[in-house]
């Protein structure tokens, strides 16, 4: 995509996420996570939420797209905690879009766009309802 639209002084950054060691202190104009929350537990999102509200500058966006609880495949496979589950080989947690979004303002952020619904993310055959949020850091 940056080839067709390249982005001045973009960065992109790999690493553990979650790590608050990872990020300089407001030091993001922009976060994006696509299906990574949910490959978290409850205590490492908190710890990743605090991390992206020091790590981007004062109005900067974070960008999320993550499973819901209205998806196909919650309750598939093995429960490991409230909302998780291991299912073919893989570990999901799904998420309540409210709580979400009080977790993101908890953390520092005002929500500036939140809506769960099919369409976001189809695949193959399958569309299941997917969160997406747009969160402003205070």
């Amino acid at each position: 995509m940056l080839r067709q639209q390249p982005v001045p002084h973009a960065r992109f950054v790999c690493g553990d996420f979650v790590s608050h060691t990872l990020h300089q202190p407001e030091s993001y104009d922009y976060a994006y996570s696509r299906f990574t929350i949910h490959a978290i537990n409850q205590k490492q999102e908190r710890m990743l939420l605090g991390s992206m509200a020091r790590a981007l500058k004062p109005g900067g966006k974070f960008f999320i797209e993550v499973r819901s609880v209205h998806d196909p495949l919650y309750g598939k496979g093995e429960a490991l905690e409230r909302n998780a589950f291991f299912y073919d080989n893989h570990y999901r947690r799904f998420l309540v879009l409210d709580e979400l979004t009080e977790a993101l303002r908890q953390a520092g952020f005002r929500i500036e766009y939140a809506r769960e619904q099919t369409g976001f993310a189809p695949y193959g055959n399958d569309d299941p309802p997917v969160i997406r949020v747009v969160a402003v850091k205070n």
